[in-house]
């Protein structure tokens, strides 16, 4: 009975060495300078995969805008109305005030997405990006400094009552982050 188990445990084994080796038959070479070639194939493995880790910059531009107009005009008591008082005005902002500036570190793709929403009592402001959404690629193989990186800008229409004569919170803008599609 020992003698079969020994015997079952030997082949076995050398059953087991056996399909391990894998041998190829080369095609002969039949002269000297003759080649014989053969691809190398490999596939990745990682024992721990990485998790996706999401680290996105936005840089604020101040956000803090002027509305101008040329001339209130001239109170008129009869008519109770401004004589000579422009339309409209426009709006400004000091350089770069009107930027978000969104710089991805994650090592996937993500999308970025642009709003603005106008308080109650100025809900005759609008505000809109020029650009409603933007889709950073992974910053795997950058330089932090070459990081992936888009710039939104806002521009306000509508016109903002003289009864505001300081900064005022008239709006809020909103930058929602997203996994790229």
């Amino acid at each position: 009975m020992k003698i079969k188990k020994l015997t079952a445990v030997a082949m076995t084994g050398m059953m087991t060495l056996g399909m391990g080796t894998s041998v190829c038959a080369a095609s002969p070479i039949t002269q000297i300078g003759g080649t014989d070639a053969k691809d190398v194939k490999a596939t990745y493995a990682a024992d721990q995969t990485a998790g996706t880790v999401y680290s996105v910059d936005i840089a604020w531009g101040g956000m803090q805008y002027t509305y101008t107009i040329d001339s209130e005009g001239t109170w008129n008591p009869s008519t109770h109305k401004f004589d000579g008082a422009s339309e409209a005005g426009s709006w400004s902002c000091s350089d770069g005030a009107d930027k978000v500036k969104v710089t991805n570190h994650s090592n996937a793709a993500v999308k970025a997405a642009f709003t603005y929403e106008a308080e109650n009592d100025y809900k005759t402001i609008n505000g809109s990006f020029d650009k409603q959404n933007v889709t950073l690629p992974t910053a795997e193989g950058t330089e932090v400094l070459n990081a992936p990186t888009d710039t939104a800008t806002l521009s306000l229409s509508g016109a903002l009552k003289k009864n505001v004569p300081t900064a005022t919170t008239i709006g809020t803008a909103t930058v929602t982050l997203n996994v790229a599609q």
